[in-house]
């Protein structure tokens, strides 16, 4: 009899987790909720896991995922707890794209906390950011002089302030043609012309091989290290959103996590 995807996925967890602590698939379960999907995560932190419960500090595995949840800093405020602002469909990149330029645009502390994330990430962690002034692009059209009549390529969202920029392809389950990220290069030196351009794409899986392999300038971070650090900032930094931004967040979450190869 085939297993249906839950039991799969406790399978993997009791794989992951059973020789660290013999209660870990009942907290997993109890925290994270019957239905997540957590096979990434796992894979991700199972040595972390395992080094730092062999420590003195954590006597209960509990103490060990409060300090190091794999959602972020997991209070009553993270969006998780929220139903997702798009519950019965599945958005398309350019959908989930547009809403994002709109709600950072909208909300500059959140802009913030997300862009913190963002370089945190590219190891500046002390990048100084400012508190307003950001412009959120999306959907920003390449122009090709070369043949008017070929299909014009999108930037999926454009981040400027001051002199800076940060040009961002967005990724959750299609590939990354060859002559894109360079073609987003060539755009971007005028729309963000002057500026200091930092160029990510966020995926599902690490594409950073794929993009070695292109000799561009682009750098590849991963939706689950976004995510977390984006809630994490958002509580630290004592954000004030709307309900849709964080049920936007939900959303994002729900899309990363059940996302099926």
């Amino acid at each position: 009899m085939r297993k249906n995807r839950t039991e799969l996925d406790y399978t993997l967890v009791d794989m992951q987790l059973g020789n660290i602590y013999p209660q870990s698939l009942s907290y997993m379960q109890a925290y994270y909720g019957t239905q997540l999907k957590v096979k990434s995560f796992l894979q991700d932190y199972h040595d972390y896991i395992a080094e730092q419960y062999a420590k003195t500090d954590y006597k209960a595995y509990e103490a060990l995922f409060d300090n190091f949840p794999f959602l972020g800093k997991f209070t009553d405020r993270h969006s998780f707890h929220l139903s997702p602002l798009y519950r019965y469909l599945n958005p398309t990149e350019p959908q989930f794209t547009k809403a994002l330029s709109n709600f950072l645009l909208e909300n500059q502390s959140t802009c913030k906390a997300f862009l913190q994330a963002v370089f945190t990430l590219l190891h500046q962690k002390n990048k100084e950011l400012p508190e307003t002034g950001y412009q959120c692009l999306c959907e920003v059209v390449t122009r090709d002089v070369r043949s008017k009549n070929k299909k014009r390529k999108r930037i999926d969202n454009v981040i400027m302030w001051g002199n800076e920029a940060v040009c961002i392809e967005v990724k959750f389950d299609a590939v990354i043609d060859d002559n894109d990220l360079k073609t987003y290069e060539q755009q971007m030196e005028t729309t963000a012309k002057g500026k200091t351009i930092t160029y990510i794409a966020i995926s599902i899986d690490n594409i950073q091989d794929t993009i070695k392999q292109k000799k561009c300038n682009w750098q590849n971070l991963r939706w689950c290290d976004v995510m977390r650090l984006w809630e994490h900032n958002i509580y630290h930094n004592k954000v004030v959103e709307s309900d849709d931004m964080a049920r936007y967040r939900s959303s994002l979450w729900n899309k990363i996590l059940y996302w099926e190869h």
